[in-house]
């Protein structure tokens, strides 16, 4: 029987979902609602994908795609469906930084 290990990059994976979905709590108008959604949880993605590239050293897609897919319950729990686009450019934040950690890491 294999050991079931735990996976190195939990912490990471954890922090993503507490930028994702802690932060969306304190929402309380629109513009506290916007200040979140297009600088405070962009800026927890990039730092978060710039470790996990440091990390890991490579890009990882599993990552990339997780930060989208774990935004969608959120969109449709507390927002509306005009939110999902932010899906897509969290996903597209996680990327670029991730690739930027993954150059930094391989200097």
């Amino acid at each position: 029987m294999k050991n079931f290990k735990i996976n190195k990059n939990i912490i990471l994976h954890l922090a993503i979902i507490l930028v994702l979905y802690l932060l969306c709590i304190f929402i309380k108008d629109t513009g506290s609602g916007m200040t979140l959604l297009l600088m405070i949880i962009p800026s927890g993605v990039a730092i978060n994908s710039i470790l996990y590239g440091l990390k890991l050293q490579k890009i990882d897609i599993i990552y990339v795609i997780a930060c989208a897919v774990l935004f969608i319950p959120f969109v449709f729990i507390v927002l509306n469906e005009s939110a999902l686009i932010y899906s897509a450019i969290y996903s597209a934040i996680a990327l670029l930084f991730n690739a930027i950690g993954t150059s930094i890491s391989k200097k």
